[in-house]
Parts: C-alpha cells; sequence; structure tokens
C-alpha cells in the first residue's frame, strides 16, 4: 500500500474551523516541527502519523490539564464541530436530523473513506438504539474516534447517547453505540 494519508478536509475541518483562534503559536511551532505548517497552505493530504501526533500535541495544548483520554474525546468532538460548521456541514444538518442517528451511522464507512486513503470500517446494526461500529485503525487514540461518533450521533438527534470503546486490537476498535431519541 502506498503511503498513508489523511485527507486536507480534515485537516481544514479540525485546525482552520473548530479551533479557530485557539491554536497558539507554541503549538503552531510544534505543529511545524511535524511537517504540519498551519500558516502556509495546506497541502492536499498528510501522513498518518503526523495527524495522529498533531492531534496528540493539539490536545494537550487546547485541553490544558485535562486527562489524555477526555482530552483526546472532546478533540473528536471539537473536529466533529469543524466539520458541522462547513458549508457542507450546514446543508446537512437539516437532513442528518431527519435521517436520524442509525442512518447517519450506517454511512460511517463512506465518511472514513473520504477522510483518508487506509482506515476501513462496518457499522451493524443491532436493534433499535444500537449498533457496533469496527474501525481498522483508529490511531493512537481510540478516544478521539470515540468522540467524533458521538457528536456524530447527537448532531443527528440521540439522546442519552452512549460511545464505549467495546473492544480495542490497536489499531483496529470495535465500538458500542447506544441511543434514544425523542418522537
Amino acid at each position: 500500500m502506498s503511503e498513508k494519508l489523511i485527507f486536507q478536509s480534515s485537516v481544514e475541518a479540525l485546525f482552520h474551523k473548530a479551533l479557530k483562534g485557539q491554536v497558539t503559536s507554541a503549538l503552531k511551532a510544534e505543529l511545524r516541527t511535524l511537517g504540519l505548517d498551519l500558516d502556509k497552505p495546506l497541502p492536499p493530504a498528510i501522513g498518518r502519523d503526523v495527524w495522529y501526533e498533531a492531534l496528540e500535541r493539539t490536545a494537550r495544548s487546547v485541553f490544558v490539564g485535562v486527562p489524555r483520554d477526555e482530552a483526546m474525546w472532546r478533540l473528536g468532538t471539537t473536529l466533529f464541530k469543524g466539520l458541522e460548521d462547513s458549508l457542507l456541514g450546514k446543508a446537512l444538518a437539516p437532513v442528518a436530523r431527519t435521517l436520524g442517528p442509525a442512518r447517519l451511522l450506517k454511512r460511517v464507512p463512506h465518511n472514513i473513506k473520504s477522510a483518508n486513503n487506509f482506515a476501513q470500517s462496518r457499522y451493524d446494526e443491532r436493534g433499535p438504539g444500537e449498533g457496533l461500529l469496527w474501525v481498522s485503525d483508529v490511531g493512537t487514540s481510540p478516544e478521539f474516534t470515540a468522540g467524533t461518533l458521538d457528536a456524530m450521533a447527537r448532531w443527528a438527534g440521540a439522546k442519552d447517547c452512549l460511545v464505549a470503546i467495546q473492544r480495542l486490537d490497536a489499531p483496529a476498535c470495535n465500538f458500542l453505540l447506544r441511543w434514544s431519541r425523542d418522537g
């Protein structure tokens, strides 16, 4: 397989949209040492390892004093907020709420393919308000992916949402998702 890459849309959603105004000059300098220069136009993609290290450093910088796993969860939620605030996200919001969490989560395998060129996933609906999602590569932090999934399900109308790391076989992970909906 060729180099494992994260596409520009994810990098832009996190750093230029969701974290706008929160990326300090010190964090920018740290990210620059990894080869990610936020003061220049973003490349079409960055390497997998650069992405995961950038996430670790960003979580420490943005969520100072927060335990690592919680900081990574929050960063995943933050990434989804950046996607939600994009032009496409704003256009899809009414549709997502109409479709609901189950139908939106079924689209995760497609969404992952649009974010990178290496991870695969499979969603299995277990019943009303419950599903199991397998992701082949969550990098160094399944909590980051869990936070993203939690934000996505809530965006689609999930209430009392639970996203649990059911089984970690690094870098792969199984997530159990449960939720309820009003109405």
